[in-house]
């Protein structure tokens, strides 16, 4: 009497499960990125230019900051924002621009005291956007946005 090859069968159940597990995870991907990749397809010519809704700097650290924002479209300064912003438990923590914010801002610039420019690129976005720079707690630039602000 012939014994069973428990190796061979053991390896085939393992090659099974395998090919399922792949097989749910393609599955997976495909159903999470479906209609997220639009963008893909899309030439930059097509694209809705970029509407900055609102741009604000907050400081989060606990000293004060001087900090400077700039808003360009293609090169050219369409928005600033500059000054000294108190620290975190101060009463005047933030600058914004609110009104008249143009569309098409291609770059946002950002500096804090006489720390390097950090460059926030929006090119690769389109439509209505709501930008938010922050100062860290250890005094570091960060560029955070939103879309379809209302």
């Amino acid at each position: 009497m012939r014994t069973p090859d428990l190796t061979a069968a053991k390896r085939r159940t393992e090659n099974a499960s395998r090919r399922r597990v792949l097989s749910l995870v393609a599955a997976g991907i495909v159903t999470v990125s479906g209609g997220c990749t639009d963008w893909i397809d899309r030439s930059s010519d097509d694209a809705d230019p970029t509407e900055l809704c609102s741009l604000t700097v907050i400081n989060r650290d606990d000293e004060p900051h001087d900090v400077e924002v700039v808003a360009y479209d293609d090169g050219a300064s369409v928005v600033e924002l500059s000054g000294t912003v108190e620290g975190r438990n101060g009463s005047d923590r933030s600058l914004a621009a609110a009104d008249d914010l143009p569309t098409g801002v291609t770059t946002i610039e950002g500096q804090v005291d006489d720390n390097e420019r950090r460059e926030f690129d929006l090119t690769t976005l389109s439509g209505p956007r709501s930008v938010l720079v922050t100062v860290d707690y250890e005094g570091r630039i960060g560029f955070f946005h939103a879309a379809d602000c209302q």
